[in-house]
C-alpha cells in the first residue's frame, strides 16, 4: 500500500486527480460476456479481456490491469471506484449476459452506468417479446443512464422495397423511453434477403431462346443455291474471293454467338442495376426506420 503521505498523485487538488482517474480508468468499451466458472452452478458476468480503445480502436490490455489503479490504496478506491461505469461504455452482444447483468450486479453499480450498447437479433416473435421485457428490466436498473446505442438485425426471408419496413418489432424496446436519456444510436440491418428478380431474369432468358431459334432455323434451311460459292470483287487488290458455304455457316453461327453474348450481358448488367437500385431503397427504408425508433425513445415524435 502507498502511503497518502508521501504520495504526489494525492498531493494534488482533487479535481487534478479526478482528470487523471478519468484518463485512467475511462473511455472504453466494456465487452460483457456470461462467463461460467467450473466451481460455480451459476453463470457470472464478468468484464471481457479484450477491450477497445475508443479513441485509438485497437485492442487493450486485460481489464484487471487497467483498473488496478483502484487497488492501489483505500483512498485512490474511495475517489475513483464509479468512474469504471460512469466513463465506460458497456457493451452486450448476447441477451443472456445482459439477463444476468441485470439481475446479478449491485443496483448501486448497475444504477451508475451511463452507457449502453446492444446488439438485439430479432429473428422470431418469442425474441421480440423477451427483449420487451428485457428492456423493461434495464430501465428499472440502469437508472442513470444517459447514452443508448442499438444495433438490431432483423431476419426477413422476402421484402418487397416499396413497402415500408415492418415496424412492430420496435415495440420492444419503447420501454427506454421512460429514462432521460441525452444521446440515442440506431441502426437496423436485415439478414437473408431473397431479392425477387427471377420474373426480369427469366423473361430475358426467354427473349433471349425466342431469338436464338428464329436465327437458327434458318440456318438449317439454307438451300444449296445459298450454299454454293460466290463471287464478290476484292475492293482492295481487285481479286475475286471465293467463300464456301461451311466458311460461311461458320462466320454466320460466330456473328449470333456474339449477338446473344452481348445480349446475356445486357441482361446481367440490368439485373445488377435492378438489385443496386434495390438495395439503395432498401438502406433509405432502414434509415427511416432506425430515425422512427430514435425519435420514439427520445419523446421527440
Amino acid at each position: 500500500m502507498t502511503s497518502s503521505h508521501h504520495s504526489a498523485l494525492l498531493a494534488l487538488p482533487p479535481e487534478l486527480r479526478l482528470k487523471i482517474y478519468n484518463l485512467s480508468l475511462g473511455g472504453y468499451i466494456l465487452l460483457v460476456y456470461q462467463h461460467v466458472a467450473p466451481h460455480l452452478y451459476k453463470p457470472r458476468i464478468r468484464l471481457s479481456s479484450h477491450i477497445l480503445d475508443l479513441d485509438s480502436c485497437n485492442t487493450g490490455q486485460d481489464h484487471e490491469t487497467t483498473f488496478a489503479l483502484l487497488r492501489v490504496c483505500r483512498q485512490i478506491y474511495a475517489d475513483a471506484r464509479f468512474i469504471p461505469y460512469t466513463a465506460n461504455t458497456f457493451k452486450f452482444d448476447k441477451d443472456d449476459a445482459l439477463d444476468q447483468f441485470l439481475s446479478g450486479t449491485p443496483r448501486w453499480q448497475s444504477a451508475l452506468v451511463q452507457r449502453l450498447s446492444l446488439a438485439p437479433r430479432l429473428y422470431y416473435q418469442g425474441e421480440v417479446e423477451g427483449w420487451r421485457r428485457r428492456s423493461g428490466a434495464a430501465v428499472e436498473v440502469l437508472t442513470g443512464l444517459r447514452e443508448l446505442v442499438l444495433d438490431v438485425n432483423l431476419l426477413v426471408s422476402q421484402i418487397d422495397v416499396k413497402k415500408p419496413v415492418p415496424w412492430v418489432w420496435s415495440r420492444a424496446f419503447w420501454e427506454f423511453g421512460r429514462l432521460e436519456l441525452e444521446r440515442v444510436e440506431v441502426v437496423v440491418s436485415m439478414t437473408n434477403i431473397n431479392w425477387d428478380t427471377e420474373e426480369n431474369t427469366s423473361s430475358g432468358e426467354d427473349s433471349v431462346d425466342e431469338e436464338g431459334q428464329q436465327e437458327a432455323a434458318p440456318e438449317e434451311e439454307v438451300s444449296s443455291k445459298e450454299a454454293s460459292v460466290k463471287e464478290d470483287e476484292d475492293e482492295f487488290d481487285g481479286t475475286d474471293s471465293h467463300i464456301s458455304a461451311e466458311e460461311e455457316g461458320s462466320m454466320r453461327q460466330t456473328s449470333d454467338e456474339e449477338v446473344e453474348g452481348s445480349t446475356n450481358e445486357d441482361s446481367t448488367e440490368d439485373t445488377e442495376d435492378e438489385i443496386g437500385k434495390m438495395q439503395k431503397i432498401l438502406d433509405q427504408n432502414l434509415r427511416d426506420v432506425a430515425e422512427r425508433l430514435r425519435k420514439k425513445i427520445l419523446r421527440l415524435d
